[in-house]
């Protein structure tokens, strides 16, 4: 073929907008980030700015010239590095063996990228759509799925996968209770990627796209070859551990050409997992005729739920060796006689026939700890977003001892599966495959936990020289020589630690340089040393670990695009409230038109761009919120960022309709044709409903919790909403409740925040994002009755309360009409009005107080305030809301389906309960308007003051601990051994230890005294049936609180209870409440001896 560019299809491939295409979605192929060097992965973080016009410009010329290098000629292909992974140790043959992982240049891999966009995608109507070849991965396929989001060439590897591990789960549930299928198969392949000969792949996608390329045949051709053959640059030395028994040919041809071609699919490289996900689809549809039933595949992992009999292992073994003959004979058939690239390279693709490999009966097979396992899956799918999400020590705290929990369970648990296996072997027992399988997935999971736990280590203080000899020892890294049973000693500790990610975090959280300097020199010669090669640069550990000594930059996304000039904002010199919305208006105009374009440029939005940039700004909801977001954050005087805590810089107040539109726009989960409808609604709102008010900055510490676990962006939008409404209809408080506590927004942050922690603390609390949204609602609207005025006719309804403060008055007035001395008589006539005003007051504020739950409840279904809310979600949000007034019975007793509910109404409705007792600290009171009024207050609202004043603060954590309670141990993974002890903490800045007489001994409770730390444990005890009684001497402190606290204390007890009861709890849960005393005198003597009259003591 002569040096042409007239093709279609190769015009489009090295077009600058295909190449910005593939720039975009760099972060989801570049799978190996720590195998680029040390340039190369500056210009990655770099291209993360996607605006950095000048920058790209230099990659895509770059891409462009390699492309076309490339493509026009035939014999020329693309140069790629190949790192070595340890995988096994064999010690009979004293070997190392080897995973190859590939990588290549970030420019190369771009232009891989380029040429996969013609194959996974068809992007010719100007919308991105999957082509033809991407629709034949199956369904029940999960791993490196083409994605139609321009942000991503491929879904989130992690989401897919929890989605993989949701289905195998969920359906082994389901054939364990049904019997649906009776067996399930495991397969693995051996060396799957370097096992696939690329002329099969090439023979699929050439018969899918031919007809669509018709016209550019033979650069289809081309552009199919350099996505399946590389030149490998970096084989020196490693040649015979990379091709292995085919050396010696490949020797041969090397004599006449110097290409070292890649074997197989090069993993690693961009278009792998997608080329794996080809030739497995083709797999799958053999393997179901061996094993017909539910299949699940993750590139080359595959769990198979069957009713075919396999039989014993040797049926089973039978059974892989006719599926292998099978798959290699329709692969050998498939293969075009045209695709013979490199045909001397022998390949087969083969499953394991044991070991990897399992065959296992669902019904009979002994489950050791595998359904604990599956059961806390869920849980292990949120570590990694909990210490994200944690928002203080505490909750550091919580999920370190639980992830050590986990990890001291599994560590106990493999001990104990070794051992099974062990005493096998000494019986000479047929091979039990199902034991071995579960002994991998345990380290796993080990795995999984340890890396967590040395995260939280490492944040919560940095490590000392001590933690360096403990790794080093651990592999034995300061052995000068390595005998074989060192070397094996070592694998077998791979196969449970982790070994390079601890490095990484070693050097990572290093507090001194020399740290980390010295844990890169001795991990780089360890792994030399290990593995017995010179040549260390191409062992992938080493690789990674000295790259992680590059300082990385802090990266702003809107770095560029904040400094660029536009003509919405530009033309107006400054932006008066009137200028501001007509620009916004422009904006929305302008939104509705697209992309403008001018000359060599696009102008979109008031910016102009470059013309590469067109299909991403018309496809990506991602950069067209950013745009939208730039825009409005300049015209709000607000910094352009993602950021929710949200200022203006020019001095101004933020004003609620310009938060409600950057929030909105902020948030990930947004459209952006959905936040253009929602700029233009709410702008129109505050143009023509005034509705222009300040902003009430508490809410700044909860928006990032709405984002956090609502997302929906309409969603938080409501609760802004709801936030300015409850701020204003609290704003001069409730006539007949002057002396209550906050019950104003203030509240209800607190609130939100004490239902994060609660649901953090306590894990068997557990909801989604719908009743995230629905329970921070309540914390809004559970009280807002309160605010209600009450009718003071309401007194004429009640003809038992009116004959009390009826009689009384008659009562008065005969003694009035009797009195003959005038001063007397008027005395008289001044307190009959005095206490006729007081009763009535008591009266409207029990009236108020009485009924606020059902009140609030018919508030917020009926009022018209609230019509922003759906109908169906204030139902459920009344219901949530009045039941924080209801018995424990009432609540506890409610039948639930959980996760089969859309929303957990019953565990919202604890949720909101507990935080509500829970927020009890000085807080909720004035102590100025304390002192000011506690002669004015009743005894009762004097003793909640006063105790209110004595609180410090209360915090909810949970300890956790790991306790084997019986010697018979089917498996160490039982939730009976599982313990969580959720403690609910009150600081005190009184103490007063003082005996006190009580005839009546508190039930359900045990209390416990420490007087070194000045600490009292409370205790429920209301798991059974059985009437338990506290029979510790009572003190004053602990009477105090149990009285202050009764409804938190029935409330724990039920909690108790019920949780004990739920067989999907997987902890033994204990609750508690532990009161911490310091004397700092602030609760004054006379104050002392209004609680200590209320106590009756």
């Amino acid at each position: 073929m002569s040096n042409t560019i007239n093709s279609e299809l190769f015009n489009r491939i090295i077009s600058e907008e295909n190449i910005y295409n593939a720039i975009y979605g760099l972060d989801s192929y570049i799978f190996e980030r720590n195998l680029l060097s040390e340039d190369d992965l500056k210009r990655y973080y770099r291209l993360k700015d996607k605006y950095d016009s000048e920058f790209i410009k230099e990659i895509i010329f770059k891409c462009k010239n390699k492309l076309e290098e490339v493509i026009l000629d035939d014999s020329k292909l693309f140069d790629i590095q190949v790192f070595f992974k340890i995988k096994k140790y064999v010690k009979e043959n004293d070997k190392v063996i080897f995973r190859p992982v590939h990588s290549a240049d970030l420019v190369t891999q771009i232009c891989i990228v380029c040429l996969l966009n013609v194959i996974a995608f068809d992007d010719r109507s100007g919308k991105r759509q999957l082509s033809d070849v991407s629709e034949l991965i199956p369904s029940n396929f999960y791993g490196n799925i083409p994605s139609t989001n321009v942000s991503n060439v491929f879904y989130s590897w992690k989401e897919k996968y929890k989605e993989y591990t949701k289905k195998v789960v969920d359906t082994y549930n389901l054939c364990e209770k049904t019997g649906k299928y009776k067996f399930e198969v495991c397969l693995d392949l051996k060396n799957f990627f370097p096992s696939v000969n690329p002329n099969f792949i090439y023979s699929i996608l050439l018969k899918k796209l031919e007809i669509v390329y018709k016209e550019d045949e033979e650069i289809l051709k081309r552009v199919l070859k350099k996505t399946l053959v590389f030149n490998v640059l970096n084989l020196q030395g490693w040649e015979e551990e990379y091709y292995g028994d085919q050396y010696e040919k490949i020797k041969i041809n090397m004599k006449s050409n110097k290409i070292r071609p890649s074997l197989g699919i090069p993993q690693g490289l961009p278009q792998s997992y997608f080329y794996g996900n080809i030739c497995m689809a083709e797999i799958a549809e053999i393997t179901k005729k061996y094993f017909e039933g539910e299949a699940f595949y993750y590139v080359d992992d595959s769990v198979i739920y069957t009713n075919d009999e396999a039989g014993n292992l040797k049926n089973f073994i039978d059974t892989i060796k006719k599926l292998n003959i099978k798959v290699n004979k329709h692969i050998e058939d498939k293969i075009n006689p045209e695709c013979r690239e490199y045909n001397y390279l022998e390949y087969n693709v083969l499953f394991h026939e044991k070991d990897k490999s399992t065959f296992s009966n669902i019904l009979v097979d002994e489950k050791y700890g595998r359904r604990f396992l599956r059961e806390i899956i869920y849980g292990v799918s949120t570590v990694t977003f909990d210490i994200a999400t944690a928002i203080d020590d505490l909750q550091d705290e919580t999920i370190k001892e639980k992830i050590a929990l986990y990890l001291t369970a599994i560590e106990r648990e493999i001990i104990f599966i070794r051992g099974k296996i062990k005493k096998d072997e000494e019986q000479d027992k047929e091979e039990d495959e199902s034991k071995k399988s579960y002994l991998k997935l345990l380290f796993r999971y080990k795995k999984f936990f340890k890396y967590r736990l040395k995260i939280l280590d490492f944040k919560k203080e940095d490590y000392t020289v001590d933690n360096l000899k403990i790794y080093y020892n651990n592999y034995l890294m300061n052995n000068n020589e390595l005998s074989k049973d060192d070397r094996a000693k070592i694998f077998d500790t791979f196969d449970e630690e982790i070994f390079s990610a601890e490095a990484s975090l070693l050097i990572k959280y290093a507090k001194k340089d020399e740290f980390a300097i010295d844990v890169i020199k001795r991990f780089v010669k360890f792994e030399e040393h290990l593995t017995m090669k010179i040549n260390m640069h191409n062992l992938y550990f080493s690789k990674v670990i000295e790259n992680q000594k590059i300082d990385i930059p802090q990266i702003d996304y809107y770095k560029n695009l904040k400094l660029f000039d536009n003509d919405n904002i530009d033309k107006f010199r400054i932006l008066t409230k009137d200028k501001v919305f007509k620009a916004i208006e422009e904006i929305v105009e302008e939104y509705k038109n697209g992309v403008k374009n001018i000359n060599q440029d696009i102008i979109y939005l008031g910016y102009k761009f470059d013309h590469f940039m067109k299909f991403i700004i018309n496809n990506s909801d991602k950069m067209k919120r950013e745009i939208l977001n730039s825009i409005l954050s300049k015209i709000f005087y607000v910094t352009v960022s993602d950021e929710l805590s949200i200022f203006k810089y020019n001095g101004r107040t933020l004003e609620y309709y310009e938060l409600r539109i950057l929030v909105f726009l902020r948030n990930k989960s947004s459209k952006s044709d959905e936040a253009i409808n929602f700029i233009n609604k709410v702008t129109i709102e505050a143009k023509t409903e005034r509705t222009q008010e300040k902003v009430d900055y508490s809410i700044m510490e909860v928006l990032d919790i709405f984002n956090t676990y609502v997302k929906e962006p309409y969603y938080i939008d409501q609760l802004i909403i709801t936030h300015k409404y409850i701020m204003s209809v609290w704003k001069n408080g409730s006539k007949h409740l002057y002396f209550y506590t906050l019950h104003n927004q203030e509240h209800s942050v607190e609130l939100i925040s004490s239902c994060v922690s609660i649901c953090k603390s306590i894990d068997f609390l557990k909801v989604k994002n719908i009743d995230y949204y629905i329970l921070f609602l309540a914390c809004y609207f559970h009280d807002i009755s309160m605010i209600i005025q009450p009718d003071p006719n309401k007194v004429l309804e009640d003809d038992y309360q009116a004959r009390i403060i009826l009689n009384e008055y008659n009562q008065l007035l005969r003694e009035i009409e009797n009195s003959t001395n005038l001063e007397e008589k008027n005395n008289k006539i001044y307190k009959l009005i005095l206490k006729s005003y007081k009763e009535m007051e008591s009266f409207l504020e029990n009236l108020v107080r009485s009924n606020h739950t059902k009140d609030s409840a018919y508030f917020i279904r009926k009022y018209k305030d609230l019509k922003y809310i759906e109908p169906t979600t204030k139902d459920i949000v009344a219901k949530v809301s009045e039941a924080h007034g209801y018995n424990e019975w009432d609540v506890y007793g409610i039948k639930s389906t959980g996760e089969l509910e859309s929303v957990n109404v019953k565990f919202l409705m604890i949720l909101l309960r507990l935080a509500d007792l829970m927020d009890m600290s000085k807080d909720r009171v004035s102590i100025n308007i304390m002192k000011l009024n506690i002669g004015q207050m009743d005894s009762t609202s004097q003793f909640h003051w006063i105790s209110h004043a004595a609180i410090d603060r209360c915090n909810i954590k949970s300890t956790y601990e790991y306790s084997v309670t019986r010697e018979d141990v089917a498996t160490y993974l039982d939730k009976d051994f599982f313990i969580e002890n959720c403690e609910i903490h009150l600081f005190l800045n009184t103490q007063n230890l003082m005996s006190i007489n009580k005839i009546e001994k508190c039930e359900g409770i045990k209390c416990k005294l420490n007087k070194e730390q000045d600490e009292i444990t409370i205790k429920m005890m209301n798991k059974s049936n059985d009437e338990i009684k506290c029979d510790n001497q009572c003190n004053l402190m602990c009477r105090w609180m149990n009285v202050k606290n009764e409804y938190l204390i029935n409330e724990l007890k039920a909690l108790d209870r019920y949780v004990s009861r739920n067989n999907d709890n997987n902890f033994m849960t204990n609750f508690y409440v532990k009161i911490h005393m310091v004397n700092s005198n602030r609760i004054e003597q006379s104050d002392l001896d209004k609680v200590l009259d209320y106590l009756k003591v």
